[in-house]
């Protein structure tokens, strides 16, 4: 599947010396290889390809091949030649692409990981990523190098645009995709809206669509919950708390917390939340 999104091999586009990426086939894949791929190691891709993999999901299903001239037009104002949409091949099914989309769109709603890219009466279906970053002196990923990406399709209901921002190795406060990539995608959606005049009168983010649900991002009280088990994405919303110090470390699930469930918290509090 990952094949049949363009992992693996150039996009085609025309431009010299595009990279292929790191894909290895099946046939060299160790007894991990599965989860370990399905979560964004042991294969790296370029903005590009992601750019191109986007398309199968924004255009019911189908793989499109990026081009980066429309027309080529004389001085006299002909058209000399013209590049239509190339489709390559069906990676997914309507429906699949659809129901993607949906999922992605809940993304950019108020507890949303990219509600920062959120734009008042535009659907926006996206995803954002902090990738870890290989370290070729040690052949481990760093602990202080990582790519802030993401990847929004506009309007949701008729896609028009794919957007992607990446930042390579940010140094800051943050270096999470959701709180320094999603602003960015934004100020780029909202040029793009206003000089197509994409209309943003309408709705806002509303209710899922139909079967997609979505957890509530974690809220502390007067007291400390048990939040073992608790994924990152829901984490998130806690480093925005100006009035408590939130710590966390590593990725995946919560395994360790401090203060323990049932402390009591007080403004100021320090809270280090382990994840593996």
């Amino acid at each position: 599947m990952l094949s049949r999104f363009g992992f693996g091999k150039p996009t085609g586009v025309a431009l010299q010396g595009e990279t292929a990426g790191l894909f290895k086939p099946a046939s060299q894949w160790s007894a991990r290889s599965k989860p370990t791929i399905a979560m964004g190691q042991e294969v790296a891709v370029s903005a590009m390809q992601v750019m191109a993999a986007a398309t199968a999901i924004a255009d019911g299903g189908v793989l499109l091949k990026p081009q980066l001239v429309k027309k080529i037009v004389s001085p006299q104002g002909v058209v000399v030649k013209e590049f239509g949409r190339e489709p390559l091949w069906e990676v997914i099914s309507p429906d699949t692409a659809r129901t993607m989309l949906g999922w992605m769109e809940t993304a950019s709603w108020p507890a949303g990981t990219a509600h920062r890219a959120a734009i008042d009466g535009v659907r926006i279906s996206a995803k954002t990523g902090t990738a870890q970053v290989a370290n070729p002196k040690t052949g481990t990923y760093s602990a202080e190098d990582f790519v802030a990406s993401m990847i929004g399709i506009f309007p949701t209901d008729d896609p028009r645009y794919i957007v992607y921002v990446a930042i390579q190795n940010p140094r800051g406060q943050s270096y999470y995709g959701s709180q320094i990539a999603a602003p960015i995608f934004r100020s780029v959606a909202l040029g793009i809206i206003d000089k197509v005049g994409i209309p943003r009168a309408g709705t806002k983010p509303g209710a899922p669509p139909d079967n997609v649900t979505y957890a509530p991002p974690v809220t502390i009280g007067d007291s400390m919950p048990d939040l073992k088990g608790v994924p990152k994405k829901l984490l998130l919303p806690l480093l925005l708390r100006s009035d408590l110090n939130v710590t966390i470390n590593g990725t995946g699930f919560v395994t360790r917390q401090t203060p323990a469930p049932g402390t009591p918290i007080q403004a100021g509090a320090s809270i280090v939340l382990e994840l593996r």
